[in-house]
C-alpha cells in the first residue's frame, strides 16, 4: 500500500464496561508499541489503519493510527498494528 494513502477506518466495540476490564481482557494483545487484532480478513503489511476501540457503552477507550506490521494465521488469524499516533 502506498505510504501516502488514506488510513482504513477500523472501529471495534468491546464487551468491557470500564478501562480496568479492558486492561485485563486485552493484556496479552496490547503493548506500548502496538496491538494484535484478530481478523479473518487481514490487510497487507504496511496498510495504514485509523482505529478506535469502544467500551460496551460506546465510550472511547483507545484511538489512534498505525500500520499493519505483522500478519499471523496460527493460532489465531489476525494482524499486529504498530502505533504511529495515539489519542
Amino acid at each position: 500500500m502506498p505510504t501516502g494513502s488514506k488510513p482504513i477506518p477500523l472501529r471495534i466495540r468491546l464487551p468491557y464496561a470500564d478501562p480496568e476490564s479492558f486492561a485485563v481482557g486485552w493484556k496479552d494483545r496490547l503493548t506500548s508499541g502496538g496491538v494484535f487484532i484478530a481478523t479473518k480478513s487481514p490487510k497487507p503489511i504496511g496498510t495504514k489503519i485509523a482505529f478506535e476501540f469502544l467500551l460496551s457503552d460506546g465510550s472511547k477507550i483507545l484511538r489512534g493510527t498505525g500500520a499493519v506490521a505483522h500478519i499471523t494465521d496460527k493460532p489465531e488469524s489476525g494482524v499486529t498494528i504498530r502505533f504511529s499516533a495515539l489519542d
